[in-house]
């Protein structure tokens, strides 16, 4: 199995100015300087002029072909196009289950030239070209406990990576951990290709009164990407991935020696603030109360999340530290060498990297409202780059 080297990173950050730093660790150099804009180039926000946006709870974003953005919503059309001025274009997908209605869009896939909305409360996937147009629909050849996937990601080519729930026999009371199935299927409705059953979501159940789970706050949470030819399963416990071919088989396992962090007080009061978000003082108060009851894992996540972009490349989130404005992202190459370390804003939640920009759901914990940003992204030399992907 492949390690990734240890690499010490040596970065500086100047409020106000692009973000960049270089990488240099002991038998290898890599010299990338990339960097991101710290201005957003785009955001799209709610408004009351005359394009009378609302958004209310931003699922997913997309760049297209023209330079517009498809950003998906759970608000009375699932799809809104915007121009690449941030005006409102056209709205697409009403609410509804006829074809190419949405009822509640979960999430958008960006899959090559299509776009996929997971719909939930319909439980299909509606498909899209990146003209917006809809063709068809359809259903994941795989279903966990009788539900629709937890997690999903697709490459360009429109195979999915997913992993899914807990069986509902397994909710416990208070923090808990359970197993979950990992497959690999086609954008068809087939069956795919079954990978194992590895650490799922962290979770705080509730077994009194019908009971329930949730995400269990700053537990760990595993996250998966797709590439070309291979898919990435982490399980947030160390700073480590499986990885597999298409046909789910183990093919590398890609590590750094980078220790897990202690849980502070700092931590919790940080997480509450970006639950409190754009609460009432009803609803804050009760997760104040809420808060008061969780039992806190001792340490935090190995990292919060990962994606590859259009260069076949991956991209691991740091979990954020309490109240940084920042957060670091590693960009590593196919096999584990690191290409590049930026910082992004913390409060960005990103769909999609693309040649020159990376796009996202940003909120604002002191004001609680989604924006979508698109932020410029200026590429250093990548070494050996795996032939272009989506977008």
């Amino acid at each position: 199995m492949r390690s990734w080297l240890r690499v010490v990173i040596l970065c500086g950050v100047i409020p106000g100015a692009a973000v960049s730093c270089d990488q240099r660790g002991t038998g290898d150099t890599v010299s990338a300087q990339w960097s991101v804009d710290s201005v957003p180039a785009l955001v799209i926000r709610s408004s009351e002029d005359t394009d009378s946006v609302t958004l209310a709870m931003v699922t997913g974003a997309s760049r297209l072909p023209d330079g517009d953005i498809l950003v998906s919503d759970v608000n009375d059309y699932g799809l809104l196009r915007f121009n690449s001025d941030g005006h409102l274009k056209a709205r697409v997908g009403r609410k509804g289950a006829g074809p190419g209605e949405i009822e509640y869009a979960a999430r958008l896939f960006r899959c090559g030239d299509s776009l996929l909305v997971n719909d939930i409360a319909n439980r299909r996937i509606s498909v899209f070209t990146t003209d917006v147009m809809h063709v068809r629909a359809f259903t994941f050849g795989v279903e966990t406990a009788g539900r629709m996937p937890y997690q999903s990601a697709c490459n360009s080519r429109g195979t999915f990576i997913h992993y899914g729930w807990e069986n509902p026999r397994d909710i416990r009371e208070g923090a808990y951990r359970k197993n979950v199935d990992f497959w690999l299927s086609p954008s068809d409705g087939s069956a795919g290709s079954y990978v194992g059953a590895f650490p799922g979501s962290e979770r705080f159940g509730t077994v009194r009164g019908g009971g329930g789970s949730g995400p269990l706050p700053l537990g760990k949470q595993s996250v998966i990407a797709i590439g070309s030819d291979r898919a990435y399963i982490g399980t947030a416990d160390r700073y480590e991935f499986l990885v597999v071919d298409l046909a789910g088989k183990v093919i590398d396992t890609l590590r750094r020696d980078i220790a897990v962090r202690n849980t502070t007080p700092d931590d919790i009061a940080d997480a509450k603030a970006r639950e409190k978000a754009g609460l009432n003082p009803r609803r804050a108060a009760a997760i104040d109360e809420w808060y008061a009851t969780l039992p806190f894992p001792a340490t935090l996540p190995a990292y919060a999340a990962t994606l590859v972009d259009s260069h076949d490349l991956i991209w691991v989130q740091d979990f954020a530290g309490s109240d940084s404005p920042l957060i670091g992202w590693t960009v590593f190459d196919r096999v584990g060498s690191i290409v590049a370390a930026l910082s992004l804003p913390a409060n960005l939640e990103v769909y999609e990297i693309g040649e020159e920009y990376v796009l996202g759901r940003y909120l604002d914990p002191d004001v609680g409202e989604p924006e979508v940003r698109l932020y410029r992204l200026r590429r250093g030399t990548t070494p050996n780059p795996s032939a272009k992907g989506q977008p």
